[in-house]
C-alpha cells in the first residue's frame, strides 16, 4: 500500500495533477457547458493517481468551481457536479483509494485482474456523470469557456510525458511484476522524468521530503486499517457476522434484487461519518457472504460493497465530498449534498448492473461483454435524460418517469425485461429527436439560452 501512496505522491509533486487539469481544459473547455466537463474529466484523470475524495475535490474543484459559476451554473450546481465527479476518483484504477490492495489480500484475486474488471463499471459512472452536466448545458444554454482559458495545445504536448507513468505501471503488471515492483520501478522513471523540466525537478531533499509525506499519509491509513480490522474480528469470532447475513438472506425471500438493495442499505448507513475503506472492510465481513448464497461471485461481490462504500460519500445527509465542494462554492451544503445524490444517481444503477450483467466485469466472450456494454450505455443515457429532463428536447415529467423505469429494467438479465426497456427509453428519446426537428422546420430553437 506505501508504495502505490509514494507512487500517487512523487507523480503529484512533479505536477502531474496540474498538468491533468489543464489537459482535460483543453479537450473539454470548447464544448457546450465546458466548465462542468472539465470538472468531470479532470477529476477522473487526478482520481487515478489520487485515493481520496475529498482531497480530489479540493486539488480539482478551486479551479474548476468558479470556472463553473462563471459560465453560468449555479452555485449549488457547480458544487455537486464538482463532488460527484471528485468521488469517482476512488473507483478509477489503478489506485481506487486502498479498496483494490485490500480486496486482492482477502480474495487473494490478482491486483492487475482486480482493477482490469474495475475499468467498465468506473467509464460508466463517469459517462453518467458526464451526460448529466452535457443534458444541463444543453436545457440552459451554457456556453463554452473562452479560448483565453484554455491551454494551448502545444505546451500540453511539451508535457505529454506525464501520461507515461500511468502507462508503464499498467504494462508492468500485465507483464505479470508484482504491484510493488510494477510501482517501484515506475517511480523511478518519474524521477528521471522530472528533470525534463526545471521546475519540476525532484531534488535529494524534495524526494525525502515526499518520502516522509507518503508514510505519513500512510500510517495514518494503518491505524483506520488496524480499527478496521479488530471490527471485523469481533463480528467474525462471535458469528455476528454470519448470523447478520443470514437474516438479510431471510429477509430477501429468494429475490437477488432485494438481496442487492438491502446490502446496499446496510453500506449506506455504515458508511454514514466512517471513511471508504474502513465502511468496505466491515461491509463486505457481511454482504460477500449474503451475495455469495446468490451465486454472485467473490470479485462482483466485493466491488459491489466497495462502489456503495465509495458512493455513501455522496449520500446525503452526511455527504462529505458535497460538503467540502459546497465549502469551496458558497452553496448551502445540504441541498448540494442532494443535488450531488441527484446527479450521481446513473452511479448507483452501475454496481446493480454488473452483477446482472456480469459482461461488464469483463466475464464471457467479447460479443457477451459488448452486448452487455451497449445495454447499460443504452440504461445510463435514459437514466441521465430522465433525471435531467431535457435530451434533444424538454422531457414531461411522465416520460421523465418512463425513461427512469426503462433504465431500471436494463440493468437485469431477462431478455424480456430488457426489450421493455429498449422499447420504451427508444420511444421517448426518439420522440425527443424527432420534436427537435419540428422545432428546427419551424425556425424554432429548441434550446433556450440561460434559462433554469
Amino acid at each position: 500500500l506505501y508504495i502505490y501512496i509514494l507512487f500517487a505522491a512523487v507523480l503529484i509533486r512533479t505536477g502531474a495533477g496540474d498538468y491533468l487539469i489543464e489537459f482535460a481544459s483543453w479537450a473539454a473547455g470548447w464544448a457546450r457547458g465546458g466548465a462542468a466537463k472539465i470538472a468531470v474529466i479532470s477529476s477522473a484523470l487526478y482520481g487515478t493517481v489520487s485515493g481520496s475524495t475529498v482531497a480530489n475535490v479540493y486539488a480539482t474543484g478551486s479551479f474548476t468551481i468558479p470556472m463553473m459559476k462563471k459560465s453560468g451554473y449555479t452555485p449549488k450546481q457547480a458544487a455537486a457536479i464538482e463532488s460527484v465527479a471528485g468521488v469517482g476518483g476512488q473507483i478509477m484504477p489503478p489506485i481506487m483509494g486502498a479498496g483494490s490492495f485490500i480486496m486482492s489480500e482477502v480474495t487473494g484475486i490478482p491486483y492487475f485482474t482486480i482493477i482490469k474488471t474495475a475499468i467498465i463499471p468506473a467509464l460508466l459512472y463517469y459517462l453518467g456523470v458526464f451526460l448529466m452536466v452535457h443534458l444541463i448545458a444543453r436545457k440552459r444554454g451554457i456556453p463554452p469557456i473562452e479560448k483565453s482559458a484554455r491551454p494551448p495545445f502545444r505546451s500540453l504536448w511539451r508535457r505529454s510525458y506525464f501520461f507515461l507513468p500511468f502507462v508503464l505501471v499498467v504494462l508492468l503488471l500485465a507483464w505479470g511484476y508484482s504491484p510493488a515492483k510494477a510501482a517501484f520501478h515506475t517511480i523511478w522513471v518519474i524521477v528521471l522524468l522530472s528533470f525534463l523540466d526545471r521546475k519540476t525537478w525532484l531534488t535529494p531533499a524534495k524526494l525525502l521530503e515526499t518520502f516522509f509525506g507518503a508514510l505519513v499519509n500512510c500510517s495514518l491509513i494503518a491505524a483506520v486499517l488496524a480499527g478496521s480490522g479488530m471490527v471485523v474480528g469481533v463480528l467474525t469470532r462471535t458469528g455476528v457476522a454470519l448470523a447478520f447475513g443470514s437474516i438479510l438472506v431471510s429477509l430477501s425471500f429468494d429475490s437477488l434484487l432485494l438481496m442487492l438493495f438491502l446490502v446496499f442499505l446496510v453500506i449506506s448507513i455504515l458508511g454514514t461519518g466512517i471513511p471508504t475503506t474502513p465502511a468496505y472492510i466491515i461491509a463486505v465481513t457481511v454482504g460477500s457472504y449474503a451475495l455469495s448464497k446468490f451465486g454472485v461471485s467473490p470479485l462482483a461481490a466485493h466491488l459491489f460493497v466497495f462502489y456503495y462504500a465509495v458512493l455513501a460519500d455522496l449520500t446525503p445527509p452526511d455527504a462529505v465530498t458535497s460538503f467540502a465542494a459546497a465549502n469551496i462554492a458558497g452553496a448551502e451544503p445540504m441541498a448540494t449534498g442532494i443535488e450531488g445524490f441527484r446527479l450521481g444517481l446513473a452511479g448507483f444503477l452501475v454496481p446493480f448492473a454488473f452483477v446482472f450483467q456480469p459482461g461488464l466485469l469483463l466475464v464471457g466472450s467479447w460479443g457477451e461483454i459488448l452486448f452487455s456494454l451497449a445495454l447499460t450505455v443504452f440504461g445510463v443515457v435514459c437514466l441521465a435524460a430522465g433525471v435531467i429532463g431535457h435530451f434533444f428536447t424538454p422531457i414531461p415529467p411522465l416520460l421523465r418517469a418512463v425513461l427512469m423505469a426503462a433504465a431500471g429494467l436494463l440493468v437485469f438479465s431477462a431478455q424480456s425485461l430488457e426489450a421493455i426497456g429498449l422499447a420504451a427509453g427508444g420511444a421517448v428519446l426518439g420522440w425527443s429527436f424527432l420534436r427537435r426537428r419540428s422545432f428546427r422546420a419551424a425556425g424554432a430553437d429548441p434550446v433556450p439560452e440561460n434559462t433554469a
